[in-house]
């Protein structure tokens, strides 16, 4: 910092030292202009005792032109000049002794600018290094545009289709009665108008003359500046000697007769009354003024029908082109084999009874034994249980060789009550499935009538807002007419009055 500061104050002395400097050089140099001018010049300082009567005559021109003003004695010189010119160059003519003048020029003082510099602080910005503490590494973060497509939801309108009437011209056949001649005046010979071009010949002087421009050299005088002489006029008094002096005949006033003044009769007409007879007095008709109804037109409003362009929509089908990103699950009915069972009679195992020794076995013989017979066991039970119930449900007339007869008819009744119970429970389930399925229709049927109506009523909305304000615009428009109407009935009744 402190090198920066050092340099700035250095310069900035320099400069006042330089500013000062400057100035005293200036004052120096008015003064020494002073001086000079206040000094006699060589001029005036030269003796005009021994100088002749040209060089005096030279010398009080020179002084003159000097000092911009003229001597008194100038014109005695030049007339004398002159008087020298126009006589004969022998003759002389007697000196007289010009009338010595001293001019005094005292100059006054005028007051004039002095520019003084005054030292004032000058602010520098001077940069200098900021150290920032930056971590490393740091994060960079950068915008990338992410395109986010949001699904909305509106109501699209679906064209109705209506009918389209197209006109296909068909030929009609007028009957007509029988064709009829129709006679045409045709000239004989035909005449046939062609136009045949043929030469025109157009006299021309022999020999003909060719007028030709021909470029030539044109000399003209250009104006180049030169010396000239200018003729100055120069005042001066020129005396006329005159002899005596001479009579001048001056004008006498002339005696005028004036007439006296003598009595002239004036007359004079003084009004009087006149009396005039009158028989008897008579009636004399005076007009008076007399009321009569006049009909004064009132306006009234009145309708005028304007007609007014406006918009009528027509619905006109189009193709609405739906974009869709993704591909369309299309569901389609595909036939595929289902495997049914079919049922396979089967043979019952005959359990053979097993001798049993009184001898005691060993502990972990025993323990095997036990369990093969108890697997044995449940297997068995589990066989018979599947084939009970494929005689009972699927075959139950199977049982009719293995069992008595009482005992069939109790299983093949319960087989069909059961087989009943199933086909109840079959239907009501499908029962329950359409009037689910009902109900979900007439809801959605419900949903489509809501949106229609709604859709219907903003179109009355719109169509009720419209109508609303063309009405406005027309009452305006005839309220404008009607104060326009108004106006001009005023103007022409004032204009009539």
């Amino acid at each position: 910092m402190r090198m920066f500061i050092i340099p700035c104050c250095l310069a900035l002395l320099v400069a006042l030292a330089t500013a000062e400097g400057n100035a005293a050089s200036e004052q120096q140099a008015v003064a020494e202009k002073r001086s000079v001018e206040a000094e006699p010049k060589d001029s005036q300082r030269l003796e005009k005792r021994g100088a002749s009567l040209d060089e005096w005559s030279h010398l009080s021109h020179g002084y003159a032109d000097q000092h911009s003003y003229q001597p008194q004695y100038q014109p005695q010189l030049q007339y004398h000049h002159q008087q020298q010119h126009h006589h004969h160059p022998h003759h002389h003519v007697k000196y007289e002794e010009p009338i010595k003048t001293i001019t005094i020029e005292k100059k006054i003082p005028v007051p004039y600018t002095v520019h003084k510099h005054f030292p004032y602080t000058v602010e520098k910005k001077v940069p200098y290094e900021v150290k920032v503490a930056i971590p490393k590494p740091y994060l960079v973060e950068k915008k990338v545009p992410v395109h986010i497509k949001e699904y909305v939801k509106y109501a699209v309108h679906v064209p109705e289709p209506y009918t389209v009437y197209k006109k296909i011209p068909y030929e009609v056949k007028v009957p007509v009665d029988k064709p009829y001649e129709v006679k045409v005046h045709v000239p004989k010979p035909y005449i046939v108008e062609k136009k045949v071009p043929y030469e025109v010949k157009v006299p021309v002087p022999v020999p003909v003359t060719v007028e030709k421009k021909v470029p030539y050299e044109v000399k003209y005088e250009v104006a180049v500046p030169k010396p000239y002489t200018v003729y100055k006029k120069v005042p001066f008094e020129v005396k006329v000697p005159v002899d005596k002096p001479y009579k001048v005949d001056v004008l006498k006033p002339v005696k005028v007769e004036v007439l006296k003044p003598y009595p002239v009769v004036v007359e004079k007409k003084v009004p009087y009354e006149v009396k005039v007879p009158v028989d008897k007095p008579y009636e004399v008709e005076v007009p008076r003024a007399v009321k009569v109804a006049v009909k004064v037109p009132v306006p009234v409003p009145y309708t005028v029908e304007k007609k007014f362009p406006y918009t009528v929509e027509k619905p006109v089908p189009y193709e609405v082109k739906v974009p869709v990103d993704r591909p369309v699950p299309v569901y389609k009915e595909v036939k595929f084999a289902v495997h049914k069972e079919v049922p396979v009679p089967v043979k019952e195992k005959l359990l053979v009874p097993v001798p049993v020794s009184d001898k005691k076995a060993e502990p972990e013989y025993h323990q095997e034994q036990l369990q093969q017979q108890h697997q044995e066991h449940h297997h068995e039970q589990y066989e018979q249980l599947q084939q009970e119930h494929f005689y009972h449900e699927q075959q139950p007339q199977a049982l009719a060789y293995h069992q008595e007869p009482q005992a069939y008819h109790q299983e093949a009744a319960q087989a069909v009550y059961h087989q009943e119970a199933q086909h109840q429970q079959h239907q009501l389930q499908q029962q329950q499935l359409q009037q689910q399925h009902q109900q979900q229709q007439h809801q959605q049927h419900q949903q489509q009538q809501q949106q229609q109506q709604q859709l219907h009523h903003q179109q009355e909305q719109q169509y009720h807002q419209y109508q609303q304000h063309q009405q406005q615009i027309y009452n305006a428009h005839q309220q404008q007419q009607f104060q326009q109407q108004e106006q001009n009935h005023h103007q022409q009744h004032y204009e009539s009055h």
